[in-house]
């Protein structure tokens, strides 16, 4: 069964989104209505995707709508991944487009 399961914190001026599973084709009608909790708060957003086990066209399309929109109203976005996901992305030619970061400070 193809899943993802989306937390989101905030805490000081940041938003922490951790994604858990596929982000793929088969989770997109359930986070089309996570999208806005997400998008619109101000300040840094952390999408933390070091626990996706598999990005699709989909799932990737997905983060790219996300970040143009934030990036529109001026709203930092940072995009963790794991190895696995980094080196896809890579392979792609698509890491640069999310000036991916693997480790970040949380509570700062």
């Amino acid at each position: 069964m193809n899943s993802i399961h989306v937390s989101v914190t905030s805490e000081n001026g940041q938003t922490t989104a951790i994604f858990d599973g596929e982000l793929t084709i088969y989770s997109m009608e359930s986070l089309s209505a996570l999208l806005p909790h997400v998008a619109e708060p101000e300040g840094l957003l952390i999408v933390d995707l070091r626990a996706v086990s598999e990005l699709d066209g989909s799932g990737f399309q997905f983060l790219q709508i996300l970040k143009r929109y934030r990036s529109k109203l001026c709203y930092q976005t940072r995009i963790l991944a794991n190895d696995a996901l980094l080196e896809k992305l890579q392979s792609l030619g698509l890491a640069a487009e999310f000036d991916n970061e693997k480790e970040a400070a949380y509570g700062t």
